[in-house]
Formats: C-alpha cells, sequence, structure tokens
C-alpha cells in the first residue's frame, strides 16, 4: 500500500515511509476537526484506487502481478461494488481506530492461520477469497 499512498503523501507535503506511529497510521488523525483537504483528497483517491479495481476486476495491480484477485467464495465471480467497498475500507478503519488500531489489522491478518481455509477475518465475513487465475465473469460489468 506504501506503493500507492508514498507518492500521494508526498505531493501534499507530509513526506513518507510506514512505520509504526508514522508513515500512513500517523499522517492522519481523523478523530480531529482539523483534519486537512489535501488528506482527504489522498484518502478519497486511495479509497477510489482500490475500490474500482475490486469492484471490476477483483484485482489490483499489485494482485495482477502475483496473479490473484479477490471473488465471491459461493459464486466464484465477482464480488460486487458494495463488498468491494467495504473490504476497501477494512484497513483504514481498522488502522484508525485509537490504540487498539495495529492489533486489529494483526488479528485480521492472522486468523488466516486459524481458518480452515486459509481466509482473512474481513473476507470471511464477506463472503470473499483471494485465488489464482480467472474469474468466471472476468470482463468488467457496463
Amino acid at each position: 500500500m506504501d506503493v500507492v499512498a508514498g507518492p500521494a503523501w508526498s505531493l501534499i507535503g507530509t513526506g513518507s515511509g510506514f512505520r509504526v506511529g508514522f508513515g500512513l497510521l500517523g499522517r492522519v488523525d481523523v478523530f480531529q476537526s482539523s483534519v486537512k483537504p489535501a488528506e482527504l483528497a489522498v484518502l478519497s483517491g486511495l479509497f477510489l484506487y482500490f475500490w474500482v479495481q475490486h469492484a471490476l476486476w477483483g484485482r489490483t495491480l499489485g494482485k495482477w502481478l502475483l496473479g490473484v484477485r479477490v471473488v465471491a467464495a459461493r459464486t466464484g465471480g465477482r464480488s460486487g461494488e458494495g463488498k468491494a467497498a467495504v473490504r476497501t475500507l477494512v484497513f483504514p478503519l481498522l488502522a484508525f481506530v485509537p490504540d487498539v488500531g495495529l492489533l486489529c489489522l494483526l488479528a485480521d491478518g492472522l486468523w488466516m492461520l486459524l481458518d480452515p481455509e486459509g481466509r482473512v477475518l474481513h473476507d470471511r465475513w464477506l463472503g470473499a477469497v483471494v485465488v489464482r487465475g480467472r474469474v468466471k465473469d472476468d470482463q468488467p460489468q457496463t
């Protein structure tokens, strides 16, 4: 994510780097009243980057390079715009939870070690799965 977020943050002069307490998690405090419009624009742009690609193709550029995509576990097709939006919001919503955000992210990611199908917790809740290869309905909806 820092490959996308780093250059975007540098455009508005907040530097780069992804360290706990700094980086993406420390750049914007969404719970304060003085959030800058430029920060909101970057966050909106990042949301659109991930949401549109997941909704249309089930993958971002990084997933494309790795040969994986997100599909609906039940049908094997695209999971849809709504579920893609919720999936896209999981990271920032968990990351910005004061004091326990990183623990929530860690629990979400480590869930795959306990899951019989190797899915992370947010994919389990949304009925999604990350797979290799093509999706049944591979073309974007128009």
